[in-house]
């Protein structure tokens, strides 16, 4: 029973087959049996990423950070948590980091894009990208995040033949396949985009942007009850998801909600979207 490494590849184990909480409790015992066995805090911390507990996992990160202050994966998972917890400054700095250690890691480049899109910051995101297309010119992720950007450039049809093609790299990723479903939803192509997303969601079922996706797509084919619980879902798992206050705002004023549809419209411009104002101004400005 006192057998650290025992008890940290059982953790393994657990985590390679999904078990997350198997996982967590394995580690716990490699680190009672072993306080300074840093690959089960590292591990650990893993393991509490995939369970949505950021904080948790930071303090496992930082302690392996003491004993590590020169590893990248250590800060790099740091921007991670940081992305997923909304704190985007505090991603944006342990990604340079982790970028201090291995400048020519394009998957670090693409993550910081990722974070400053949902700033809002689209050349920079867009640079990011560049910059790990010249390291890895195949790494399906720049391609994807070029597709977004296409899309708010209205530029639909190249945005299209960036998502086909990461795609093609990566045929079964369910983040791309998502975004090809939007894609296919903001060009009015609503069957196709509900194939993809669902799709999507049958390979992950964890991605907030699908459920908004989908409720979106309920939303525009007049299934207001079902958009309604579909991104009522997607804010449960993310509440700084972009336009899900806008698509909730306007759902409800379908459904005669009109005070409750200007709360979500408000909500949505104190966040940023500035789509909300044009909702504000033809919904709730008497």
């Amino acid at each position: 029973p006192q057998f650290a490494s025992g008890w940290n590849n059982k953790g393994i184990a657990h985590f390679e087959s999904g078990q997350y909480a198997d996982a967590i409790a394995s580690y716990n015992n490699a680190i009672l049996a072993d306080p300074d066995m840093n690959e089960a805090y590292f591990n650990r911390a893993r393991a509490f990423m995939h369970s949505t507990e950021y904080k948790m996992a930071l303090n496992d990160l930082n302690v392996v950070a003491e004993v590590f202050p020169d590893t990248s994966e250590v800060y790099f998972r740091k921007g991670l948590c940081y992305y997923y917890m909304g704190e985007y400054n505090n991603s944006i700095t342990n990604f340079y980091k982790a970028l201090e250690f291995e400048p020519e890691n394009p998957e670090i480049l693409v993550n910081l894009s990722t974070v400053y899109y949902s700033m809002k910051e689209f050349v920079s995101a867009r640079e990011m990208l560049e910059e790990a297309l010249l390291i890895d010119p195949e790494i399906p992720e720049a391609y994807s995040g070029l597709a977004l950007l296409e899309v708010r450039n209205q530029q639909s049809d190249l945005a299209m033949d960036y998502i086909e093609y990461a795609l093609s790299l990566a045929p079964d990723n369910p983040f791309f396949l998502n975004n090809r479903g939007f894609i296919h939803l903001e060009a009015g192509r609503f069957e196709s985009a509900l194939g993809d997303i669902n799709e999507s969601i049958q390979i992950d079922p964890y991605n907030s942007w699908s459920y908004r996706n989908k409720g979106m797509y309920y939303y525009e084919t007049g299934k207001y009850d079902d958009a309604l619980r579909l991104l009522n879902k997607a804010k449960e798992m993310d509440n700084k998801l972009e336009s899900v206050d806008l698509y909730l705002g306007l759902t409800h004023n379908e459904l005669g909600n009109t005070d409750k549809a200007c709360e979500y419209f408000n909500n949505g411009l104190s966040a940023g979207d500035e789509q909300c104002l044009e909702a504000i101004e033809k919904f709730c400005v008497k």
